[in-house]
């Protein structure tokens, strides 16, 4: 009878520790295991240039009195950690001078510009980010699809609450 409890203890408590375990690999070749998933990273291979830009048009639109003295992410702030709740976080962008008409702004988001870049307005908003770090950068894009100006790399954090410890998500680091 003993032995038949211990049984049935056992297949009720075998669903309850179930979890889902992670594997990957590391710089070293190290297989590693853990229940927690590894943070996504991302290394900007331009430099802080985005693909297609040309300092010669800028300097050309400097001449032709088009010029932008600088341009920044505003929001979120460089190394923000932010919560996923799965809605739409608005990105700010500054310009000096305002936006020009027929100027536009596009955003690449770790190293791909997102889609229905560019737009015409300074507040952008963005949806389906993920748990881990991104980076951000801005440029203004003239009417022809110049190149105009970018900003530096912004690095923000994206949390999650866990799961297993849902009580955590009170405020972010």
């Amino acid at each position: 009878m003993k032995t038949l409890f211990v049984i049935i203890a056992l297949a009720l408590a075998a669903p309850a520790t179930a979890q889902q375990v992670y594997r990957w690999v590391d710089e070293n070749g190290v297989v590693h295991y853990s229940d927690i998933r590894p943070a996504q990273s991302y290394e900007s291979m331009h430099e802080g240039n985005p693909q297609g830009f040309d300092p010669a048009a800028q300097a050309e639109a400097g001449e032709e009195g088009l010029s932008y003295m600088t341009i920044r992410i505003v929001a979120p702030p460089d190394g923000e950690a932010i919560w996923a709740t799965g809605g739409v976080y608005t990105i700010q962008v500054e310009t000096v001078p305002a936006l020009q008409p027929g100027d536009r702004i596009s955003l690449w988001l770790n190293g791909s510009e997102l889609p229905g870049m560019p737009v015409a307005s300074t507040s952008i908003g963005i949806t389906g980010l993920i748990r881990g770090e991104h980076t951000l950068q801005a440029a203004v894009v003239g009417p022809e699809g110049q190149m105009r100006i970018f900003s530096t790399d912004i690095s923000f954090h994206v949390l999650q609450a866990s799961s297993n410890q849902p009580q955590r998500r009170r405020s972010a680091p």
